[in-house]
């Protein structure tokens, strides 16, 4: 059940808390033993702001889509909810700097931010990277307990701060007379949509419940026995009535319950997902309100000031064209202006720009592979050899690229790539049941050199480059990509460089073409990470690109800016996971769930230099 918050300006909503704040504090709620003329009224207004906050609270964490710009996870054990609570005891803080610092003294930058919470305040825009670092002082300075503790309650703060804000519409909005059920039942996605008022709920009345998940449960996956369905105490009510009166039950046993039967007036047709990009019409709303006028109306340049339009400029996840191209098809109000819906439609298009996370994908009855053992059971399916598994994916590798005129699968599609993407997949599993403990994993395999044969990022086929993203080399096209990791010595400093080769024209009259590339350097490290969907450890390869060189048409070298090294294609190259590796294969991906996926091919430095 779901509550359509009024829409309203950031301004009110401030008045509203403000006002708030300041009757609780002259007007405390009755208490027995209290004088009656104390009035009550204002803790009914705070707490109903508290549950407009939980479910604001709420709204954040089911998103309908995952796009991987954002990578918005579901937080686990104490993430998101540690993070809600207003204080820590000093065991909770403890707990957590043993996590971060492994049992040390002392605890550095980057294991703190590693945190899942704190990975999950920066995936939800709290903050980012670089405010965590000014809160913490000196990133390359590591802190005791103490100080851990201050720095851990700021980021707290930074996070309920950012619950707040706008969180919440006017108490006196909230605490209108509720409508009669048939209305709710009336009320459309568009109704809604165009500021219809609040539905006003009684505090003693709100309730909140969590929805089952709806997902079938196999051995061997979540759990290593097999499910009994059960049916909830509603429904063994219901049939138990049903018998009663003589009356056979409707459903049988064993169907499926996403939820727990709602108590209280229906509000169907309330709050539900929008007919463009499954968001929420609450989700949409809020961004709306950030920049639209007193018409309801929005502008582009307004448009663009929205924080997450704004987010995905400036990272440069989305160019300033697309979204013009996008905007100029968009139905106008009053000239260049456009309404809720048309706003609705337009986040739908954005959307669709991005990879997702595909949840709850129906398996393949003829690969489930599932097998009766003595007695009847259930066995788990056996895993194929693992040279098998990866010679497949070679195979599939190569007919893709003889069917392709671009390299590196720079030509391909998300639904070619399928076969790659489950054979990857595959590989992995069976790797991990046989490297053994991640922590004895010897990073010195990873030194030589490494040519990309293969990648399945919608993102590196947007860019065509990983260091030629902003087109230092114009009109250059995409040849190859070689990585070389070195080991250090006993000063604990891993050398990194790598290679792109690009070929480009001469001018634009000519047709003949150049060899050029751009070359990075810096160093790398090798970690271990907890991946939170899966709840395995990922082996992390870590790439701190300090500088980037690139030939010119002059036969020159000129040094790259910042841009190209905080660009989004180099900064998601440089975070990847080690999902199977020999002597001469490397699987990485840069994802938590293996989409995308970059494959390597090992170059013998000695036929190489014969």
């Amino acid at each position: 059940m779901a509550l359509s918050l009024p829409l309203t300006s950031y301004s009110h909503v401030r008045q509203a808390q403000e006002s708030t704040r300041r009757c609780l504090s002259h007007n405390p709620p009755q208490r027995p033993g209290m004088p009656s003329h104390v009035r009550a009224e204002p803790f009914y207004a705070g707490l109903v702001l508290g549950c407009a906050g939980f479910a604001w609270r709420k709204l954040l964490s089911r998103r309908g889509q995952k796009r991987t710009f954002q990578v918005c996870l579901p937080a686990t054990g104490s993430t998101i909810e540690t993070l809600e609570q207003a204080d820590l005891s000093e065991e909770e803080l403890l707990s957590i700097f043993k996590t971060a610092s492994e049992g040390k003294d002392q605890v550095t930058f980057d294991q703190a931010a590693s945190l899942e919470g704190v990975d999950a305040v920066l995936e939800e825009g709290a903050a980012n990277l670089e405010e965590l670092k000014v809160i913490w002082g000196d990133p390359d300075e590591s802190l005791d307990f103490d100080g851990f503790c201050s720095w851990y309650n700021d980021v707290l703060k930074l996070y309920d701060a950012f619950l707040w804000q706008d969180a919440v519409a006017p108490p006196s909005e909230l605490l209108e007379e509720e409508r009669d059920a048939e209305d709710l039942r009336n009320l459309s996605d568009e109704q809604l949509l165009e500021d219809a008022p609040a539905i006003g709920v009684k505090v003693q009345d709100l309730r909140t419940s969590v929805l089952k998940p709806k997902q079938e449960m196999r051995y061997g996956t979540l759990t290593d026995k097999v499910p009994v369905p059960e049916k909830p105490l509603w429904k063994q009510f219901e049939e138990e009535q049903a018998r009663k009166a003589g009356k056979a039950p409707e459903e049988e046993y064993g169907t499926e319950y996403e939820e727990d039967k709602p108590i209280g007036p229906s509000t169907e047709g309330l709050a539900t997902p929008s007919a463009g990009g499954g968001r929420e019409n609450v989700e949409i709303t809020q961004l709306f309100r950030q920049a639209c006028d007193e018409n309801n109306l929005l502008s582009f340049e307004s448009l663009k000031e929205i924080s997450e339009i704004d987010e995905m400029l400036s990272s440069e996840d989305l160019a300033e064209e697309e979204l013009l191209d996008m905007w100029d098809n968009l139905p106008k109000k009053k000239g260049d202006f456009i309404d809720v819906l048309a706003f609705r439609d337009l986040l739908a298009k954005i959307d669709e720009l991005f990879e997702y996370v595909e949840e709850d994908v129906e398996e393949d009855p003829a690969n489930e592979a599932l097998m009766q053992f003595e007695g009847g059971g259930l066995a788990k399916a056996k895993k194929r050899n693992l040279q098998t598994v990866k010679q497949e994916l070679l195979d599939a590798i190569n007919r893709l690229e003889a069917s392709q005129d671009k390299p590196c699968g720079l030509g391909s599609t998300e639904e070619l790539d399928g076969e790659v993407i489950k054979l990857a997949g595959e590989l992995e599993d069976v790797w991990r049941d046989q490297v053994g403990d991640l922590n004895d994993f010897d990073g010195a395999k990873l030194a030589g050199l490494w040519e990309l044969i293969y990648s399945t990022s919608v993102k590196f086929r947007r860019w065509g480059s990983v260091l030629n993203a902003v087109r230092d080399i114009k009109n250059a096209k995409f040849e190859a990509l070689i990585q070389n990791f070195g080991i250090s010595g006993d000063d604990g400093f891993n050398e990194y460089d790598m290679e792109e080769v690009f070929k480009a024209k001469e001018s634009e009259d000519s047709e003949e073409e150049v060899e050029l590339s751009m070359r990075g350097q810096g160093s790398w490290k090798l970690g271990i990470q907890q991946n939170v969907v899966t709840g395995d450890e990922d082996l992390v390869v870590k790439l701190e690109i300090t500088g980037v060189e690139y030939d010119t048409l002059e036969d020159t070298v000129d040094n790259c800016g910042e841009k190209t090294l905080m660009s989004p294609m180099c900064r998601t190259f440089s975070y990847g996971f080690i999902s199977y590796m020999d002597d001469k294969i490397r699987v990485m991906r840069t994802s938590l769930t293996g989409r995308s996926v970059y494959i390597f091919q090992r170059i013998d430095e000695e036929n190489e230099a014969a």
